[in-house]
């Protein structure tokens, strides 16, 4: 073998190195849909938001995305598959002023803006269909 073969050897070697593992440090992003409803009707509009779990062992980038007029999302390839606690917000009409005491924020509960304490829960699964439908209610 004359240095040149010696070379291109090392180069190919080199490369299979780097290689190893390749696509094995990125999780698998997951879709996920489902339906939003607010007293067993659609939520008209809004934002859905996925905060990961970490107390089981999810940790990330929140995944966040748009609620449709008939209260459906979709979270298309955004997600990594584990525990997250969700919240909603519905969509704000133009003539709505912000919340006060004696005039509360319209739809459901302020709770669900937030999601620890919106109580909404939801597991993605790798290798699944992920649909995940919640219900708000007033109490």
């Amino acid at each position: 073998m004359n240095r040149r073969d010696f070379f291109f050897l090392g180069l190919q070697a080199g490369s299979l190195i780097l290689c190893t593992g390749c696509g094995s440090g990125n999780p698998k992003k997951i879709s996920v849909t489902g339906r939003i409803s607010y007293r067993g009707e659609p939520l008209h509009g809004g934002m859905i938001v996925f905060v990961p779990d970490e107390e089981r062992g999810n940790a990330g980038p929140l995944v966040k995305g748009s609620i449709e007029s008939d209260g459906s999302y979709l979270l298309g390839n955004d997600v990594k598959a584990g525990w997250y606690r969700v919240s909603i917000a519905p969509q704000v009409s133009a003539g709505t002023s912000y919340p006060s005491a004696a005039e509360p924020y319209p739809g459901p509960p302020a709770k669900y803006r937030n999601p620890q304490l919106s109580g909404l829960k939801g597991e993605v699964r790798p290798n699944s269909e992920n649909v995940l439908n919640f219900q708000l209610e007033d109490a």
